[in-house]
């Protein structure tokens, strides 16, 4: 991510607490988001003295969490959809959604050269195990589903899908090479411009690119109180 869009979250997050005393804030963050994040919370927190407490999981549990008062100042969403659907329900602070990155979905391997940068051993089915976030909840899997559909890919009878909660829990089940290959985020698998270990598919044809929205939400006494 570009130091300007960090800049920019930083400035978002300072927004939350007075510069007159230490602070606690609640800041619920897509899992696809979470390393960049923990950079950035942890520069705040040193720049500050307040203290971010982050919670990593799938958009859509969030959403479910939020509605039933979960305590969050705010959103960083892995999508569009589920922010606007806060923000239709009442739940989110006028005018404070925005797009703060845009996401690459990408398909990856740890296991050396299984893919060699490209789809063709997905698209041929010379493969056993395949992983992506569970669609149900999970931005990322969504869109994984989208790109199958794209590459007529199905399941084969020789074949084992497992779906993670969400995309975090996707990247774990490839990078111990539990699974043969999967759909994880590039910002997951990337440092300092170079795929840490494995190969993924660089096609833009291929991938996916998701606007990733944020939301300011209400106090959640205000959500529960309106019940």
């Amino acid at each position: 991510m570009r130091d300007f869009k960090k800049i920019g979250l930083f400035l978002f997050l300072i927004s939350f607490c007075s510069i007159n005393f230490a602070a606690e804030i609640n800041v619920a963050v897509a899992s696809n988001f979470g390393m960049p994040m923990k950079q950035i919370v942890a520069e705040f927190e040193k720049r500050t003295g307040n203290i971010v407490n982050l919670s990593l999981g799938s958009s859509g549990r969030f959403v479910a969490q939020i509605v039933n008062g979960a305590p969050f100042s705010a959103f960083f969403s892995a999508d569009q959809s589920n922010p606007q659907a806060l923000e239709n329900a009442g739940l989110v602070i006028d005018d404070t959604r925005f797009t703060y990155a845009i996401g690459r979905l990408v398909l990856w391997s740890s296991k050396i050269h299984f893919i060699d940068g490209n789809e063709e051993k997905l698209v041929k089915g010379d493969y056993e195990t395949l992983a992506f976030a569970n669609p149900r909840v999970a931005p990322y899997g969504i869109a994984a589903e989208e790109v199958l559909k794209r590459l007529n890919v199905t399941k084969g009878a020789n074949h084992v899908w497992v779906n993670g909660e969400n995309v975090a829990q996707t990247y774990q089940f490839i990078s111990t090479k539990n699974v043969d290959l999967g759909f994880v985020s590039l910002s997951q698998i990337i440092s300092d411009g170079e795929v840490k270990n494995g190969l993924c598919n660089t096609s833009k044809v291929r991938t996916s690119k998701i606007k990733r929205a944020y939301v300011k939400i209400v106090s959640a006494r205000l959500i529960l109180d309106q019940r």
